[in-house]
């Protein structure tokens, strides 16, 4: 999405030139950056990888096409997102995709994300995570890991031939405790998709069944569900759907809810 900046102009006379501030890319400084960013990480890593993969499916020109998303489980711990979007160049993995707020998308308000941070918010969770791009018959895997320094850093471990579509793949490990938790934050995450994911976990499609029964109102951006089931997780809410995010309302919060009639 388009980003502003607000410039303030500050005229000098007879001083010597300014001298702009400058952040140390340091551990320090990107566990600032990535820590202290998100209040629910679980969800925001699950909501930016999204985003990040209906943002390639726009740009590829399918975005009605679901992107692949597993979820932790008993069976197998990892969790991962597929999409089948425009992919990525080895130049673009290592020169523009692991620079943070470097972003393709600030120029237009066809995409959902816009800072270039969404595709490291695994580095909230986890120490390391591994990405997979398809592209002209070849699959290049990465390993995105914190070096010795704590900054996170992205190196090329494999290369093969491949006929299978091209796009990005990103994925990591779970501990087991937050097996749940992923699947709950995926659902919430998915309430505001226009395009569901692609799951094979039966909790997450039945519970998104049940949400999308029980919607009385969806308009500009706007959702209100009724309380009959209790899976869903904003009850007795209004959803403000903004820029593919939900923000949950209370009813209380409103002075005016004559527009509910």
């Amino acid at each position: 999405m388009i980003t502003e900046d607000n410039v303030v102009k500050i005229e000098t006379e007879g001083m010597k030139q300014s001298s702009e501030f400058k952040i140390k890319a340091d551990g320090k400084a990107f566990h600032l950056i990535f820590a202290g960013m998100y209040s629910d990480p679980i969800r925001a890593i699950i909501r930016e990888i999204l985003s990040n993969a209906t943002d390639s499916h726009v740009e590829a020109g399918c975005p009605d096409r679901p992107v692949k998303m597993q979820l932790p489980s008993r069976l197998d711990e990892t969790f991962s997102i597929r999409d089948f979007g425009v992919s990525m160049t080895d130049q673009f993995v290592t020169e523009r995709f692991n620079t943070a707020f470097e972003s393709t998308k600030d120029t237009s308000n066809t995409m959902l994300g816009g800072f270039g941070i969404g595709g490291k918010t695994p580095f909230v969770y986890t120490d390391t995570f591994s990405m997979r791009c398809w592209l002209d018959g070849k699959c290049r895997v990465y390993s995105a890991h914190l070096n010795e320094n704590g900054c996170p850093a992205i190196v090329p471990v494999a290369e093969y031939d491949s006929d299978e579509e091209r796009g990005v793949e990103v994925s990591f490990p779970v501990n087991p405790k937050d097996f749940n938790l992923f699947v709950e934050k995926a659902i919430e995450v998915a309430i505001a998709m226009k395009v569901r994911p692609e799951c094979s976990n039966e909790t997450f499609n039945d519970t998104l069944d049940e949400i999308e029964k029980a919607v009385v109102v969806d308009y500009d951006g706007l959702k209100i569900f009724s309380t009959s089931s209790a899976q869903i997780p904003y009850g007795d809410r209004i959803m403000a759907n903004i820029g593919g995010v939900i923000y949950p309302i209370s009813y209380h919060e409103l002075d005016d809810t004559s527009f509910l009639n």
